[in-house]
């Protein structure tokens, strides 16, 4: 069991007065074939997954070096606040959609959905979250808000809760508050998201378009020992390329708006 500590600005830089945000986007294709009919692939959305986060370090590493130039200091972040995860990927275990919401919450990029997701209105839930901390003193960009026709999770039929494998999108919510705005989501049971995100052990998180016929699902409680042994029946040779696809994403309509 790991134990999360949320951290601040300025545990990633002492002397932190900013936080610059940007994001990435997913190509819309990609989500909308994914695990479907006539490839039922998985592994471009893996790839995706991995290319948007290294192109995001790259552009964070030269928002770096140009902040080096005016004598400020910088310091990427790929996980502002230490409340993501990962999800598996053959590249390596990258940094999951969670990350860095809050910060593109707080930076004026979108919303929150139901989920916990940040959708933007350019993309919908398409993008990866990329945080640069630096000491420059920089104005803050305006919060935008609601968006003026709604949140659209107040329409939809909750297909990201129906479609998670592991039933991990449990019925409490929390909020979270800024300016004056409430952002209420469902709470993750994280163990339960990795089971299926991280560590690839239900075929509908993505695992079984490679071929995998592992398909467990997690117990009532999951500890140590309970992960142990279902890692354990994982196929030799392919759990050294797992991959996911994450269902709550891919069934959620927003994942194929926008540009």
């Amino acid at each position: 069991v790991r134990r999360r500590t949320l951290k601040t600005p300025g545990d990633w830089l002492p002397g932190a007065r900013s936080v610059f945000v940007f994001a990435l986007r997913y190509h819309r294709e990609v989500l909308r074939w994914c695990t479907k009919p006539p490839a039922e692939a998985v592994g471009p959305y893996a790839y995706e997954t991995y290319f948007t986060h290294t192109l995001g370090q790259i552009v964070g590493y030269q928002l770096i070096r140009e902040l080096s130039r005016f004598g400020y200091a910088g310091v990427l972040a790929a996980d502002l606040t230490g409340d993501a995860s990962l999800t598996a990927s053959p590249r390596t275990p990258q940094p999951d959609l969670f990350a860095n919401r809050f910060a593109g919450l707080a930076a004026g990029l979108g919303y929150l959905t139901v989920s916990g997701h940040l959708a933007t209105p350019q993309f919908g839930l398409r993008q990866r979250i990329v945080a640069v901390v630096t000491d420059a003193p920089l104005a803050a960009s305006p919060l935008p808000g609601p968006p003026a026709s709604g949140i659209r999770c107040t329409r939809c039929d909750r297909r990201c809760v129906a479609a998670c494998p592991s039933k991990a999108i449990t019925a409490r919510t929390a909020t979270v508050t800024l300016e004056g705005h409430a952002w209420s989501f469902q709470v993750i049971d994280a163990l339960r998201c990795d089971w299926v995100k991280q560590y690839a052990l239900m075929g509908d998180g993505g695992y079984k378009y490679l071929g995998s016929t592992v398909d467990i699902a997690p117990p009532e409680t999951i500890t140590a020992e309970a992960l142990d042994g279902a890692l354990r029946q994982l196929d030799p040779i392919k759990k050294y390329r797992p991959a996911a696809a994450e269902p709550c994403v891919m069934q959620c309509p927003l994942a194929t708006e926008g540009g």
